[in-house]
């Protein structure tokens, strides 16, 4: 893939495209910034992971045992809703 470089042209145009406004200075450290953080993304293609072990940071018998509880009842739920039809708490209509 052909690496873009990074400059005032297509700093303004993410600007743009973010609605952002930055200064000239601010745009010219950008410059850099911005090019430092895709080479140092490039270099992770770079890196070698072929005698990397893997390893399961998730113990299984650490884990807890699933417990059925005694939750809020639905009339307790449905008591203290500003609006309710039937069964099903309402809410207003926030989309057109």
């Amino acid at each position: 893939m052909k690496k873009e470089k990074i400059t005032l042209e297509v700093i303004d145009k993410l600007a743009n495209l973010s609605a952002l406004e930055f200064t000239r200075a601010e745009k010219d450290r950008l410059v850099g910034e911005v090019s430092g953080i895709i080479d140092m993304l490039d270099q992770c293609g770079n890196v070698s992971i072929e005698n990397v072990r893997s390893q399961n940071f998730l113990s299984l018998d650490k884990l807890r045992n699933d417990m059925v509880s005694i939750g809020i009842s639905q009339e307790d739920v449905l008591s203290s809703a500003p609006e309710k039809e039937g069964e099903y708490i309402t809410m207003p209509k926030v989309v057109e």
